[in-house]
Protein backbone atom coordinates (compact mmCIF):
# COMPACT_ATOMS: atom_id res chain seq x y z
CA UNK A 1 0.00 0.00 0.00
CA UNK A 2 1.40 3.39 -0.94
CA UNK A 3 1.68 6.37 1.35
CA UNK A 4 -1.12 8.04 -0.60
CA UNK A 5 -3.53 5.13 -0.01
CA UNK A 6 -2.51 4.88 3.65
CA UNK A 7 -3.12 8.60 4.07
CA UNK A 8 -6.58 8.27 2.46
CA UNK A 9 -7.47 5.32 4.71
CA UNK A 10 -6.42 7.25 7.79
CA UNK A 11 -8.44 10.30 6.68
CA UNK A 12 -11.53 8.12 6.08
CA UNK A 13 -11.12 6.51 9.49
CA UNK A 14 -10.84 9.94 11.09
CA UNK A 15 -13.98 11.03 9.22
CA UNK A 16 -15.89 7.99 10.51
CA UNK A 17 -14.74 8.71 14.05
CA UNK A 18 -15.80 12.35 13.75
CA UNK A 19 -19.23 11.23 12.56
CA UNK A 20 -19.58 8.87 15.49
CA UNK A 21 -18.49 11.56 17.95
CA UNK A 22 -21.02 13.97 16.42
CA UNK A 23 -23.74 11.35 16.84
CA UNK A 24 -22.78 10.78 20.48
CA UNK A 25 -22.77 14.54 21.10
CA UNK A 26 -26.27 14.80 19.62
CA UNK A 27 -27.55 12.05 21.90
CA UNK A 28 -25.88 13.70 24.90
CA UNK A 29 -27.58 16.99 24.05
CA UNK A 30 -30.93 15.20 23.93
CA UNK A 31 -30.26 13.45 27.24
CA UNK A 32 -29.18 16.71 28.86
CA UNK A 33 -32.40 18.35 27.69
CA UNK A 34 -34.42 15.56 29.27
CA UNK A 35 -32.43 15.81 32.49
CA UNK A 36 -33.05 19.57 32.63
CA UNK A 37 -36.76 18.99 32.11
CA UNK A 38 -36.85 16.33 34.82
CA UNK A 39 -34.85 18.55 37.18
CA UNK A 40 -37.35 21.37 36.67
CA UNK A 41 -40.28 19.03 37.34
CA UNK A 42 -38.64 17.65 40.48
CA UNK A 43 -38.01 21.19 41.72
CA UNK A 44 -41.68 22.06 41.19
CA UNK A 45 -42.78 18.90 43.01
CA UNK A 46 -40.50 19.66 45.94
CA UNK A 47 -41.88 23.20 46.17
CA UNK A 48 -45.46 21.90 46.01
CA UNK A 49 -44.67 19.27 48.66
CA UNK A 50 -43.32 21.93 51.05
CA UNK A 51 -46.44 24.03 50.46
CA UNK A 52 -48.74 21.07 51.12
CA UNK A 53 -46.85 20.19 54.32
CA UNK A 54 -47.20 23.76 55.57
CA UNK A 55 -50.93 23.79 54.80
CA UNK A 56 -51.40 20.40 56.47
CA UNK A 57 -49.60 21.70 59.57
CA UNK A 58 -51.89 24.73 59.75
CA UNK A 59 -55.01 22.62 59.19
CA UNK A 60 -53.85 20.14 61.84
CA UNK A 61 -53.39 22.97 64.32
CA UNK A 62 -56.82 24.39 63.55
CA UNK A 63 -58.39 20.94 63.87
CA UNK A 64 -56.65 20.39 67.20
CA UNK A 65 -57.83 23.71 68.61
CA UNK A 66 -61.36 23.13 67.31
CA UNK A 67 -61.57 19.65 68.83
CA UNK A 68 -60.19 20.97 72.11
CA UNK A 69 -62.85 23.68 72.16
CA UNK A 70 -65.60 21.16 71.37
CA UNK A 71 -64.30 18.78 74.03
CA UNK A 72 -64.25 21.54 76.65
CA UNK A 73 -67.76 22.62 75.67
CA UNK A 74 -69.12 19.06 75.93
CA UNK A 75 -67.26 18.44 79.15
CA UNK A 76 -68.68 21.64 80.70
CA UNK A 77 -72.21 20.71 79.59
CA UNK A 78 -71.92 17.23 81.09
CA UNK A 79 -70.63 18.53 84.43
CA UNK A 80 -73.55 20.94 84.92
Amino acid sequence: MSDYHLHNEIMRAIGRLEGKVDGINGRLDTANGRLKSHDDKIGNLETDMASIKAKATVLGGIAGITLSMIWNYVKNKLIR
